[in-house]
């Protein structure tokens, strides 16, 4: 059944960068038909600072008159309605807060990679929606996509190629649902890749009889392959166009290189919500992606 998107929530924080954001929200909002709400969080530290500390209320006021004339001067150009909401507080909470209360069904966020220092002791805004949110999370990095088009009425998204990673968990499939939908929308061509780390190939061999492993191993990876083929569903081979690959080594990191080399749009993966501890430690193939991935990343959950 194809998913549909008719509310869509894009975070600002109103530097020059999270244009790149905004831009791609109005693009998608304006091919999905869908309503378009744009958030900015003040953040509340400062309240408690020179002048916040001197008067709270009026620089709270202030801030948020701030945030709704750059956010209007962001969409001057654009023919398109759209609503602002301005709220003050730790920002991924308030943004989970919002998604829930608009009911949201994807929310756009731009963000900057960091300092593994940095990360370590912080965390991020996204790593932290991905955790919080019930709906799917679109990365954006501070830089612009190939498929965002400018034209005389706005921006305009020629989305392409759209990658699934694809583990064969619920996550990986309620990805699969959305980058189905999207090629469907678009007319996009669906890849759908899964990847194979070292040891499990080397799993796949040691499993073989002996005499006969390699062929064994061969064997294996021709299943997956048959599974991966198997994914799309009937019907919707009629209108989608679609590959299958699969490739050995780290998720993140070969992802990052086929979405490199095949001219990918946007890269679809199932979040499997981490802990922060996690996250942190070790990092999540999502996380990694917002890092390197050459396109947009839409975590779901």
């Amino acid at each position: 059944m194809r998913i549909q998107i008719n509310r869509i929530l894009c975070t600002t924080d109103l530097s020059d960068y999270a244009r790149q954001g905004i831009r791609y929200g109005t693009a998608l909002a304006r091919t999905l038909n869908a309503e378009l709400f744009l958030c900015s969080i003040i953040d509340p530290i400062p309240l408690v600072y020179a002048e916040g500390m001197r008067d709270p209320n009026g620089y709270e006021k202030k801030m948020e008159q701030r945030a709704k004339e750059k956010m209007a001067l962001a969409m001057e150009d654009y023919q398109i309605p759209w609503k602002s909401l301005v709220r003050t507080g730790h920002p991924p909470t308030r943004i989970t807060e919002l998604a829930e209360e608009l009911d949201a069904d994807l929310v756009i966020v731009t963000t900057r990679p960091g300092s593994g220092l940095k990360k370590f002791f912080m965390g991020s805004t996204s790593e932290e929606l991905i955790r919080t949110l019930k709906v799917p999370l679109l990365i954006m990095r501070d830089i612009e996509p190939e498929a965002l088009k400018n034209t005389p009425e706005g921006p305009y998204l020629d989305l392409k190629h759209v990658l699934v990673g694809y583990d064969f968990s619920y996550h990986a499939t309620m990805g699969l649902r959305y980058g189905l939908s999207l090629c469907q929308e678009f007319e996009a061509e669906l890849h759908i890749v899964h990847t194979v780390s070292e040891n499990q190939h080397k799993a796949f061999l040691a499993e073989g009889p002996p005499g006969d492993r390699i062929r064994h191993q061969k064997a294996e990876m021709q299943k997956l392959k048959e599974k991966l083929d198997s994914l799309v569903p009937e019907e919707a081979k009629t209108w989608c166009n679609f590959q299958t690959r699969i490739l050995m080594g780290e998720a993140h990191t070969e992802l990052r290189k086929y979405a490199m080399t095949s001219g990918i749009d946007m890269t679809i993966v199932g979040s499997r919500g981490i802990s922060l501890a996690e996250s942190m430690l070790m990092g999540s193939v999502t996380d990694r992606l917002i890092r390197e991935n050459p396109c947009p990343v839409m975590s779901v959950h």
